[in-house]
């Protein structure tokens, strides 16, 4: 007995075939990180966190016009959270019920707090900065500093203590508000052998930056900065924190979260690198201590 051939429109090979090729779904992502628009060295964290960690990560780039972090959470159920900068933790609509490891622009007051939330400043110990003094030849002895935010207060006294123990002294000018820092610079500029500047946003800005620069070489005064720009601008010096180990740290914590372990109370600092300015230390007949 003979049967007909199959009039139908779907050959069975192009059926099966259907259901082969169907794509599988996406799985959840286990880790996702939130970088902040404007945190310093947030790709080469994020990229070095996601070639480190062994399930799969997502990376969201947050500004102030979104995403939506809330259906963005719930859309991927991740098990942990990576926060860079500032700007991501302020689109969080809450703290979310889950651990977190988050990179912080500076040691100020933050939503995010917990026994399940990681800490890593993005700031450089006073003892690095400290060594950073001492590798310029000659060393100076009188270092100014100008600042206005309090919470600077306790750094200002650390390093104080370091140089004075040492022989050398911390010339410090604190400012009210930005009309008094012209004054407060040249003075410091004038009785100080080096600039300490500090990330105070409240000197520092895009205004005051060309000034303090174009006063510090008339007045031919290096700049020891903290951050890698001002060295590009023409800071002599500049000790940064390294953004190789701030991966490193959070991989570590966030393996350590994912299993159980408490997250320290103390903010954790990571190591620094130094940035040179070769040709400002030529113009200032400067050199590095070996």
């Amino acid at each position: 007995m003979t049967f007909p051939p199959s009039r139908s429109l779907f050959p069975l090979g192009l059926i099966v075939g259907l259901f082969l090729f169907v794509p599988a779904p996406v799985p959840a992502a286990e880790v996702v990180i939130l970088a902040g628009e404007g945190f310093p060295g947030a790709e080469q964290i994020a990229e070095a966190f996601i070639q480190g960690f062994k399930g799969r990560v997502t990376k969201t780039l947050v500004g102030e016009s979104g995403p939506d972090l809330s259906n963005l959470l719930r859309q991927e159920q991740p098990r942990l959270l990576v926060v860079l900068g500032r700007q991501a933790e302020k689109a969080l609509p809450v703290q979310p019920s889950l651990p977190i490891v988050f990179c912080d622009e500076g040691a100020g007051k933050t939503n995010l707090s917990g026994p399940r939330v990681v800490r890593i400043g993005r700031q450089v110990s006073v003892p690095d900065q400290f060594q950073a003094f001492s590798q310029l030849a000659p060393a100076p002895a009188r270092i100014g500093v100008v600042y206005q935010d309090r919470e600077i207060d306790p750094l200002i006294e650390k390093m104080k203590e370091m140089l004075t123990a040492a022989g050398r002294e911390l010339l410090v000018f604190h400012v009210s508000g930005i009309k008094e820092v012209p004054q407060a610079m040249r003075a410091a500029l004038e009785q100080s052998d080096a600039l300490w500047l500090l990330p105070d946003p409240k000197v520092v800005n895009e205004v005051s930056r060309q000034y303090i620069l174009m006063l510090a070489f008339n007045y031919r005064k290096p700049i020891l900065a903290l951050d890698p720009a001002m060295v590009q601008a023409g800071a002599a010096l500049g000790i940064v924190p390294d953004e190789g180990d701030i991966a490193r740290q959070a991989l570590a914590w966030a393996e350590r979260l994912l299993q159980g372990q408490k997250a320290p109370a103390q903010v954790i600092v990571p190591g620094s690198r130094l940035v040179v300015n070769s040709k400002v230390l030529d113009y200032f007949r400067l050199a590095l201590n070996p």
